[in-house]
């Protein structure tokens, strides 16, 4: 256990020196660190040691040294601690940190005891690898740091490694089946095929390729790793008919060469229907709104194809040829033709209109400002066309034109219409407006609450309203906070004066008859003393001050707005 306490004392403080002591070189020998393998060229899936040398150095106390490695050529097995300072009978605390996904490495060393160093050459580290990929790799070194027992540091010189890994080598044997192909006599405008095949009559792995100066042959494939089969095709209708042909094919391997001789006579029989032509895409006459078309017609393998004179490439296989194009706004013409060796011809006709253009729409202005509560809006458009008033569907008459009408939902309002043709073109028109209310403020009073609301605020009442023979009283102070009124009580005739700019009330308790501006005026309610409060019919004292009044019988709510 101390000797333990010992180590991890040593290696905390090396640590410590190594990345917080200054240099003090004075310009002692230059040490050399080299790595050292037995050799640069290893086999794939070998095992091989690589020694973290040095040499050179004098009182050497401790290192830092961080590498890295190609780890995608070769793994790291193992890391020890190298022979330099065992072998000169010094124990030493030894770190090592490897990251293999990486491929970088980190060591440091240190020597128990600071009186004691090292001086010479030998191993510091063995580091043991496995080839695993073909190719090269390097070992460098990325950060080193040597120290005396000073704790100067000690200038070094250092040289990366390169090595090499190949795999075993045998020695393959090209083969090729049969090296005649003789086609006959075949028909012109026809692609009859034979099979070549290549196989290893030796050791270890065959890879090549294969290739022909002639271009009425085709080779499927060109390349090719251990045994394979090759088809090769004649393309008769390159060729003049009524004639004999010969040709080579070149195979080229790292297992030799050889050359394939082929050899056919093409005959042409000129009594032929013209090939078969199918349009799959687009139907004929189709409307659209893209501009970009596709057109994807089939017809007989060997056959030739054009699209508007244009010549398009006919698939050896099954036929297909295809044709990709932008539409011009309107009515566009397709000829669409094919034709065999012998110059039967079939042409079909399709023609696909491209329509951008969205439907006409027109929309009646509205005022910038208003007062109603509802407005109406009219315009007209293209009768085919769909017509959207903000998302939903509105009925056009059979000319296109159309009345709707909308309802203010707030201050502020947009009105969005939209028309839509049969190719989903649309195009929009926006109207925006504001709402102002001829009553911009409300109060809020619920019978037999004690709080009112002003525009969206609570506020006491000293007294609830009630309910009286079907209407709402209130107290007399509430008309005076609602609207700013001057009050005048007069208790011995129980009279009450309200007074607002040039309108006067005269109310009386018991009384059904009001005074109004000098006029009487009946009520259907007569003010009241309520619990020590003088209640008076608010319906009333609104209208006549040009409120208006609006009653929620569920809630027993009255909302006065002026």
């Amino acid at each position: 256990m101390v000797m333990m306490k010992k180590v991890f004392a040593c290696i905390s403080l090396f640590c410590i020196f190594f990345a917080c002591c200054p240099d003090f070189s004075q310009g002692a020998s230059v040490a050399s660190l080299t790595f050292q393998s037995d050799r640069t060229r290893y086999i794939v899936d070998s095992e091989f040691e690589v020694k973290l040398h040095i040499q050179n150095v004098e009182r050497l106390f401790g290192y830092s040294i961080e590498i890295s490695f190609n780890h995608r050529f070769m793994d790291l097995i193992k890391i020890e601690e190298g022979d330099f300072f065992s072998s000169r009978d010094l124990e030493v605390a030894f770190q090592q940190k490897a990251d293999t996904g990486k491929g970088t490495i980190k060591l440091a060393s240190a020597i128990l005891g600071r009186s004691q160093y090292a001086s010479g050459e030998g191993a510091l580290v063995n580091l043991k690898f496995k080839a695993k990929h073909e190719g090269n790799a390097q070992i460098m070194f990325d950060q080193v740091t040597l120290k005396d027992d000073q704790l100067h540091e000690i200038d070094a010189t250092t040289e990366n490694i390169e090595l090499s890994f190949f795999y075993e080598q045998e020695l393959p044997i090209l083969q090729v089946s049969p090296t005649l192909l003789d086609f006959g006599s075949i028909e012109f405008g026809t692609q009859p095929e034979k099979i070549l095949s290549v196989t290893n009559a030796g050791e270890g792995e065959l890879r090549g390729d294969v290739s022909s100066a002639n271009p009425w042959l085709r080779i499927r494939p060109q390349s090719f790793q251990g045994d394979t089969d090759f088809t090769v095709a004649i393309l008769s209708h390159t060729l003049p008919p009524n004639a004999s042909y010969s040709g080579e094919i070149s195979i080229r391997s790292n297992g030799g060469n050889e050359t394939v001789r082929v050899t056919f006579h093409s005959t042409r029989d000129e009594k032929r229907d013209p090939p078969s032509l199918y349009i799959l895409t687009p139907d004929d006459n189709m409307l659209t709104r893209h501009a970009r078309l596709f057109i994807l017609c089939e017809t007989d393998p060997g056959a030739f194809a054009s699209i508007n004179d244009q010549r398009i490439h006919v698939d050896a296989k099954d036929g297909i040829f295809f044709f990709n194009t932008t539409l011009r706004e309107g009515v566009n013409t397709y000829n669409i033709s094919v034709w065999d060796a012998y110059d039967n011809r079939r042409t079909e006709t399709i023609t696909v209109t491209l329509r951008t253009i969205p439907p006409e729409l027109n929309v009646s202005e509205v005022p910038m400002f208003t007062h109603d509560e509802e407005i109406q809006i009219q315009g007209d458009t293209d009768p085919e066309a769909s017509l959207y008033f903000n998302r939903q569907p509105v009925q056009l008459a059979r000319d296109g034109s159309f009345s709707v009408s909308y309802t203010v939902r707030g201050e502020v309002n947009q009105l969005v219409f939209t028309a839509v043709d049969d190719l989903g073109n649309s195009r929009t028109v926006v109207r925006v407006f504001f709402y102002r209310s001829v009553y911009p403020n409300a109060i809020t009073l619920v019978v037999g609450n004690n709080t009112g609301n002003f525009n969206g605020r609570d506020f006491p009442i000293d007294a609830p309203p009630i309910l009286l023979d079907g209407r709402v009283m209130v107290p007399i102070r509430i008309i005076a906070e609602i609207f700013g009124a001057e009050i005048d009580w007069r208790p011995h005739t129980k009279t009450v004066i309200i007074t607002l700019r040039y309108e006067e009330i005269r109310l009386s308790v018991g009384s059904t008859e009001a005074v109004v501006n000098g006029r009487p005026t009946p009520l259907d309610v007569a003010p009241v003393i309520h619990n020590g409060r003088l209640m008076v019919p608010i319906r009333f004292i609104s209208e006549i001050f040009r409120s208006v009044v609006e009653w929620d019988q569920e809630l027993r709510r009255v909302t006065i707005r002026f």
